[in-house]
């Protein structure tokens, strides 16, 4: 009876001693002939038990180290990511700054429309420059004073279409010059006589109006006064 308490204790522990017969068989089988006492059995049973219990331990210490290296890892990449968004924030910020710095520091591109006497070109190097090199601008002339008509515009309009119309003092169109520029220079003129003037309409004030792409963008007025 007691035999068999200790065997059925070292079955339920490590839960692989089939029987008596078969743990029996083993032994023998490993130490060849001899007789089977129970202390034998038991010690096999215990030792049996107690290799099942630290293999078990080590593969519960295992799954935890492995989970807590998991852990680990996760916090740290989750560390990195919560710092790679910063610097991206961080970043984006500094950006839109020396953006908006530098809108608020470069100069507003204006469009001049104007009416002057005449173009020099005062320092050779083959561009228009305003205002210094438009002559004469004004909205006020003599009978007698040739005119040049001027649409400057500050910001490149390279193959865009530009459109000058010129109105008389009774508002009929008497001019209207299409060009399309083929350049960073964007500036549109049309000079114009007091004779060619005195025939379309006489004294009186006069208007340019300066359209780019069909679309109105500014205009001027002047009057032609007698001498």
């Amino acid at each position: 009876m007691e035999l068999e308490k200790i065997l059925r204790k070292g079955r339920n522990v490590r839960n692989a001693l089939i029987g008596v017969g078969l743990s029996t068989a083993i032994l023998l089988g490993a130490g060849g002939c001899g007789t089977l006492n129970a202390w034998d059995l038991v010690g096999y049973a215990a030792d049996s038990a107690s290799k099942d219990k630290n293999r078990s331990s080590g593969q519960r210490e295992s799954a935890e180290q492995l989970e807590q290296i998991a852990k680990e890892q996760a916090r740290r990449q989750h560390e990195r990511d919560i710092a790679e968004r910063s610097r991206d924030e961080t970043k984006q910020e500094v950006n839109v700054y020396v953006e908006n710095q530098q809108r608020e520091q470069a100069p507003e591109l204006k469009t001049y429309v104007f009416a002057c006497n005449y173009f020099k070109d005062l320092n050779n190097d083959n561009l228009m420059t305003y205002p210094d090199e438009f002559i004469g601008i004004k909205n006020k002339f003599r009978n007698y004073e040739r005119i040049l008509l001027v649409a400057y515009d500050e910001k490149s309009r390279r193959g865009q279409v530009a459109k000058g119309i010129l109105f008389n003092p009774l508002g009929v169109a008497i001019s209207g010059d299409e060009f399309t520029y083929q350049t960073d220079g964007s500036v549109l003129y049309k000079s114009v006589s007091p004779t060619w003037l005195a025939q379309m309409g006489g004294y009186g004030n006069y208007k340019y109006v300066y359209y780019l792409n069909g679309k109105y963008v500014d205009s001027t007025e002047f009057e032609i006064v007698k001498e």
